[in-house]
C-alpha cells in the first residue's frame, strides 16, 4: 500500500490521514558514511568509503491516530520519496527516493488525557 501525506510518500506502510498530520522527517548521513584520520603531519583527510554514503530517515509525527506497526519489524523494506526541499533532491528538481530497511523497532506513546498518540519510525538506505 502506498501513504502520501503532502509530498512524502512511503510504499509499503499503510498510514491513516488522522496519524500523520504535522509529519516530520529527518534525513541524515549513516554513521559509517564518513571516517576522518589525521596523518602523520597533522591535516585531517577523508578515509571512509564511498560504498558506505547511505542515509538514515526518521518518520516521527504526533496525532489522533497512529499508523499499522505490528507487521513492520526491523529489517522490513520500505520505499520512501523523501521531501524535494530536505536537501535530498536528484538536482533536476525532483524527490530523491531511497529503498530502505527498517533500522530498529518503531516506537509508539500515546497521552490519554490530552488524546494524542505519537509515533516513530527509523530507517536506513539499502
Amino acid at each position: 500500500m502506498t501513504f502520501q501525506v503532502t509530498e512524502i510518500v512511503v510504499d509499503g506502510l499503510d498510514i491513516p490521514d488522522d496519524a500523520a498530520r504535522g509529519i516530520t522527517m529527518t534525513l541524515e548521513p549513516i554513521a559509517a558514511s564518513s571516517k576522518m584520520e589525521r596523518t602523520l603531519n597533522g591535516e585531517l583527510i577523508d578515509v571512509s568509503d564511498p560504498a558506505f554514503r547511505k542515509y538514515r530517515v526518521t518518520l516521527t509525527c504526533s496525532d489522533m491516530e497512529v499508523p499499522s506497526l505490528i507487521q513492520v519489524w526491523p529489517g522490513t523494506q520500505l520505499t520512501i520519496t523523501c521531501l524535494p526541499d530536505l536537501g535530498g533532491n536528484d538536482g533536476s528538481g525532483g524527490a530523491m527516493v531511497l529503498i530502505c530497511l527498517v533500522a530498529e523497532p518503531w516506537k509508539v506513546s500515546a497521552d490519554e488525557w490530552g488524546a494524542a498518540k505519537t509515533w516513530s519510525l527509523a530507517l536506513e538506505q539499502v
